[in-house]
Parts: C-alpha cells; sequence; structure tokens
C-alpha cells in the first residue's frame, strides 16, 4: 500500500510499512504528552491561583518611620520556596529566610508606598511569622503588633501550609508622619478575587479605613481636597461616557429633537434629576435593600426602551419633560451606585467628593450630547428621512429589551420581597 503526504508543496510516496512506523511513532508521542501530563498534576494544582483571597494592612505613621503590618493568607504563596515536610505540611525550624523570601514575593514586589510623591523602600522585615488560620489578632493595629511580637507556634506543630496566614511586620524610613502618604497595592495578581482591608493611623488624624477590591489603582491615605476633587471628576466623566446605558438615553434625547433649545431643557431636566438621587443616596437616603440595585438596573433600560418609542410616537413635550425627569430620578440611583465603594477615598472631604463626582457626569454628558447633537444636526440640515429616525429608535428598542430581559433575569429572585413591599 502506498500513500501520499504533501511536504511542502511537493509529495512524497510513502510504503505500508513506512505509513504504520510513523502512525506508532505519533500515538507514542501523544501517550508520552499524557503520562508527562498526569505526572505534573500533583505540581500544577500546588500552584493553583487561590479564588478568593482577603489581605488585611495596618499602616501607621509615627517619628521618622511607616510601620507596616500585613496578613496574608499562605495559598497566596504559591511561587515561594516554602520548606516542607510529609505531604504539604511546614517544616517550622529554621523557616525565616524561607517566610523572608515569601513576604519579598507577596508583599513588597506588590505595594508601593510613597511619601510627599518619592518612593519609599521598605528595611528588612523586623516581625515575621506563621500563624493559625484561627488567629483573630488583625483586628486592630496594637492587637496585631503584639500578636507578632508574641511567642510563636512550637516547632513541632503539624501546620499544613495552605490554611495559614503569614504576619509581617516592615518599618520605612520617612522625613515626618505629616507627610502626604501615597499607597498603590497590587495584590490583585495573587488571586482571582482579591480583597485587601486597609487602615491607617497618623498623629492627629482619624484612622482611614479602606476595603479595596483587586487593583484601585494608587490611593492617597489622607487626601487633600484638590486630590478628591481630580480623583471624583474624572471618575464622573468617566463613568457615563463608559456606560452604554446612559450613553443611549442621551442619544434617544438627541435624537427626538431637532431644536437645540428643546435639547437644552431635556438635558437640564435630566441633569437635575439625577443630581437629587445621586447625593441622596450617596449620603444613605435610599432604600438598603438587596432588590434595590436590580431593579434600577432593570429600570434603566426600560427607560431607553421607552424613551425610543417616545420620539416615534412624539408625545407633547411636557409628557416628554416629565419622562426624562422621571428616568433621570432612576439614572441617579445608578450613578450612585458605582460612586458607593468609591467614597472612602475621599478622606473628609465627602461632600467634595459629591460634587466634584457629578460635575464630571455634568461635564461627560455634555461632551456626549454635543458629538451625538452635531451628527444629527448635518442630518437635519440634509433633510433627513423620517424613516432614518424610525429605524435607528426601533435598533435603540431592541438593544434596551435584550438589556432588560437580562436584567430582569437578575431581579427576578427578588420579586417575592417587592410585593411585601409595605
Amino acid at each position: 500500500m502506498n500513500v501520499k503526504k504533501s511536504i511542502d508543496g511537493g509529495v512524497q510516496v510513502l510504503s505500508g510499512k513506512q505509513f504504520l512506523s510513523t502512525l506508532v511513532r505519533r500515538f507514542f508521542r501523544a501517550w508520552f504528552g499524557l503520562m508527562l501530563l498526569l505526572g505534573l498534576q500533583p505540581l500544577i494544582q500546588a500552584h493553583e491561583i487561590p479564588y478568593d483571597l482577603r489581605i488585611q494592612l495596618f499602616i501607621k505613621a509615627e517619628g521618622d518611620r511607616l510601620v507596616v503590618l500585613a496578613r496574608v493568607p499562605m495559598s497566596a504563596l504559591a511561587e515561594a520556596d516554602l520548606p516542607l515536610r510529609g505531604p504539604g505540611y511546614l517544616r517550622l525550624e529554621g523557616i525565616e529566610p524561607a517566610l523572608e523570601n515569601a513576604a519579598a514575593l507577596a508583599l513588597l514586589d506588590n505595594l508601593a508606598v510613597l511619601e510627599n510623591g518619592a518612593s519609599r523602600q521598605p528595611n528588612k522585615a523586623f516581625q515575621i511569622r506563621v500563624s493559625y488560620s484561627s488567629d483573630h489578632s488583625f483586628a486592630s493595629y496594637a492587637r496585631a503588633l503584639s500578636h507578632l511580637e508574641g511567642s510563636r507556634i512550637p516547632l513541632t506543630q503539624d501546620l499544613y501550609w495552605k490554611q495559614q496566614y503569614l504576619d509581617v511586620a516592615y518599618d520605612y524610613k520617612i522625613n515626618s508622619a505629616d507627610s502626604r502618604f501615597v499607597v498603590h497595592p497590587r495584590f490583585d495578581r495573587l488571586g482571582l478575587k482579591v480583597v485587601t482591608t486597609l487602615h491607617f493611623q497618623a498623629p492627629n488624624h482619624p484612622e482611614r479605613a479602606f476595603e479595596i477590591h483587586g487593583d484601585a489603582g494608587a490611593i492617597e491615605l489622607d487626601p487633600s481636597w484638590f486630590s478628591a476633587v481630580k480623583r471624583f471628576s474624572i471618575s464622573g466623566s468617566g463613568h457615563i461616557l463608559g456606560g452604554w446605558d446612559h450613553l443611549l438615553f442621551l442619544f434617544c434625547l438627541a435624537l427626538g429633537r431637532s431644536r437645540w433649545r428643546d435639547l437644552f431643557w431635556l438635558a437640564s431636566c435630566f441633569t437635575v434629576a439625577h443630581s437629587i438621587t445621586l447625593i441622596s443616596t450617596a449620603l444613605g437616603l435610599f432604600p438598603d435593600r438587596l432588590w434595590f440595585g436590580p431593579l434600577v438596573e432593570f429600570l434603566i433600560a426600560v427607560s431607553i426602551v421607552l424613551m425610543a418609542a417616545e420620539n416615534v410616537l412624539k408625545t407633547p413635550d411636557r409628557w416628554r419633560m416629565a419622562l426624562v425627569f422621571f428616568f433621570g430620578l432612576i439614572h441617579g440611583f445608578g450613578f450612585a451606585f458605582s460612586l458607593s465603594d468609591a467614597l472612602q477615598f475621599s478622606g473628609s472631604h465627602l461632600l467634595t467628593a459629591l460634587f466634584a463626582f457629578n460635575l464630571g457626569v455634568e461635564a461627560g454628558q455634555l461632551v456626549a450630547l454635543g458629538v451625538m447633537a452635531a451628527i444629527l444636526y448635518g442630518l437635519y440640515r440634509a433633510n433627513r428621512p423620517q424613516g432614518l429616525v424610525l429605524l435607528t429608535s426601533l435598533l435603540v428598542a431592541h438593544t434596551g429589551l435584550h438589556w432588560a430581559e437580562q436584567r430582569f433575569d437578575v431581579l427576578r429572585p427578588f420579586m417575592p420581597f417587592l410585593s411585601a413591599i409595605s
């Protein structure tokens, strides 16, 4: 039997014996690769990225040093070379050098510290230890420091390495405890879902507490009012310019009216409405229920559908204004939800941050409406056919319906609670 195969455009004739030999070689290569993969499986599992991690930090400025106390689950130290005995149990005798290397990989490589804009590097860890997973000493700075300075786990204790904590204390040489400190935790690299709790203490200042999800960027521990304005105005404009549901709603406003004056009053009405609910919600004046967030997201999608339908039906101006105001209140809740977690970065400038965020939203809204109106104005001047408005509105309504269907599936489990509202 002869078999032909193409090699670089040519043709080679194989005998039956050669073909069988090639087939056998390929089979053993595949078998060897499978066996190698199975043999490496324990190592692959040992270096699995943990799904859910919580890292705790206490930072205290005192005198000429900045003290950092940190607790990291040891499951995040997959890349560290820890001394083990038996099937995954820590060998505690002489483990400190390995722990220092592990802390450098997990903490120092992922935590930037700046004083007045200048980077600071830590001294050698002055306390480091393995702690039980049941230990709760990191509830406060004082308790954590006392724990780090206290007695160690007996060297003969059997500890499975993934189930324990690594606790460490570093200090940084600083110029003054009253300096402006900025940190950038990048612990999101250690797991799929990483939450960092951070507490900062400085002389003559209240303690600041932060809960950071993933990588929140550089964080000023005691921000000035200017820093708060800069951070939150950028966040507000980015939120609306990156939110497709808000942009589609604005597009419906621009599409439905050809006169600049009409668009100005509609946009102003929308601004007043969402400012009311944005500020009141950020101050805690909203229903604190699990169903409220999904309900708002569902109603935002519905608002797009109804505004697109209104462009076709051409309701009277007063009804359109009322509809825009009502849905502006709903969109304000959506803005506030994105703001609520970020307010922890405002320091003592809560109201400043609120108004800066709202100012950023308005700036982004003006940019978006300006671009949309300029494009549509060209179509108006060209005597655009009414069929174009109809077709565009139908496409927008279809998108809104699709989002509404998806969001209703999220809202559906909460419907029994909605019926119980008094």
